[in-house]
């Protein structure tokens, strides 16, 4: 049985504890699945063609938790919902 991952708002808040991210977060950045764009993308439509900036912000978040910057990643967490929540209003 699979496991639901914890939403990425409540990983960063549990990174902020711990001051680190998790191995198992680290992972889930890296997969367009599990990262915080796939996260976004699951709640608004995503676009036919994901735009570059949308997929920038998805590589500059993975990087963010792998070198374990927490206060980029939690920018870069609300740049993503501010743009799939703007591109979903343009539909």
């Amino acid at each position: 049985m699979k496991t639901v991952a914890k939403p990425w708002a409540e990983r960063i808040s549990d990174a902020k504890i711990t001051g680190k991210f998790l191995l198992a977060d680290c992972l889930d950045s890296s997969s367009w699945f599990t990262c915080a764009v796939g996260e976004r993308l699951a709640i608004h439509t995503p676009p036919q063609d994901m735009p570059g900036k949308l997929r920038n912000l998805g590589h500059l978040f993975e990087g963010a938790v792998w070198a374990g910057n927490i206060p980029l990643a939690e920018k870069l967490l609300r740049d993503i919902r501010v743009f799939t929540e703007q591109s979903a209003e343009k539909k």
